[in-house]
């Protein structure tokens, strides 16, 4: 996995702070960014419920929020204190955490 460009990180921070100033943004941070990756992650979803690998009929949103949220909180924190881990094993570990609790009961 990639590290995210600093100019592409910053702007998304801003944005997010923008959006109580500006509701106006998010409907076009919807439509622009969040609409497209639902749709993807609803396909992600769906091929891995039919295959059996996730649990039946959970939301994708909720799924996005699961993997997102870590990843977001650990920009944050790594904005005032040094990263104990680099991104791509921070990025492994919360898909493996996600991943287990979300599979099929054993």
């Amino acid at each position: 996995l990639m590290e995210t460009h600093p100019l592409h990180e910053r702007l998304i921070f801003r944005l997010l702070g923008e959006l109580k100033v500006h509701p106006e943004f998010a409907q076009v941070l919807y439509e622009r960014v969040y609409a497209p990756r639902l749709g993807f992650m609803t396909q992600f979803v769906e091929r891995a419920e039919a295959r059996g690998e996730l649990r039946q009929k959970l939301d994708p949103l909720f799924i996005g929020s699961l993997l997102v949220g870590p990843l977001l909180y650990y920009k944050i924190v790594t904005q005032v204190l040094p990263a104990s881990q680099p991104l791509n094993t921070v990025l492994e570990q919360i898909v493996d955490v996600v991943l287990a609790a979300l599979g099929p009961p054993t």
